[in-house]
C-alpha cells in the first residue's frame, strides 16, 4: 500500500473562508443559494516523500518490567494503611532494586483483594482511596509465583 502525503496542496482557500462566514447572513436576509468559490492554485503542491506501508501492522511483544516478587510487595504494605502512591514510595525507599508501575501496582493490588488469601481491606471514605493489609496466607506467594511464569 502507498501513500504520497501532501504537505500543502497550493491553493489560496481565502475566498472560500469569507463565504462560509457569510453564509448565516446569507440565510436571514433569505437571498438564494449562492454557490461556493473555489480554490485558486496560487503555487504547485508541495509533497513528501512517498511513504510504504504494509497491509497488516507487525505484532509487537510487551515486555513486563513487573520484577517485583509478591513477599516484597507484602512486606511494605503489611499493617500499613497506604495509597497507591504511598505504596511506591515505601517500594522505591526500601526496594530500590523493584521496578513497579503505578498501572502494575493497581493490578497486584486489585488481585491480592479478589484472593480468598489475602486480608486487605480498601477504604473509600477518604479523598484518596486507602488499603490496608493485615493477614496474608503461604498459599498466596505460591499462587503468585506461578501467574507469574
Amino acid at each position: 500500500m502507498t501513500n504520497e502525503i501532501t504537505i500543502d496542496d497550493g491553493c489560496d482557500y481565502t475566498s472560500l473562508i469569507v463565504w462560509r462566514m457569510n453564509a448565516g447572513a446569507r440565510a436571514r436576509s433569505g437571498a438564494g443559494f449562492v454557490m461556493p468559490p473555489v480554490p485558486q492554485q496560487v503555487v504547485p503542491p508541495l509533497c513528501k516523500k512517498t511513504v510504504t506501508r504494509s497491509s497488516k501492522p507487525k505484532p509487537t511483544k510487551r515486555r513486563s518490567t513487573d520484577t517485583t516478587p509478591a513477599d516484597v510487595l507484602v512486606s511494605v504494605m503489611f499493617g500499613k494503611t497506604l495509597t497507591y502512591r504511598g505504596i511506591l514510595a515505601a517500594l522505591a525507599k526500601q526496594h530500590p532494586e523493584c521496578s513497579l508501575t503505578l498501572r502494575q501496582l493497581q493490578m497486584r493490588v486489585f488481585s491480592m483483594i479478589e484472593s480468598r488469601y489475602v486480608g486487605i481491606t480498601r477504604h473509600d471514605d477518604m479523598p484518596v482511596t486507602h488499603y490496608t493489609l493485615y493477614s496474608i496466607d503461604p498459599r498466596f506467594y505460591t499462587l503468585s509465583a506461578a501467574q507469574k511464569r
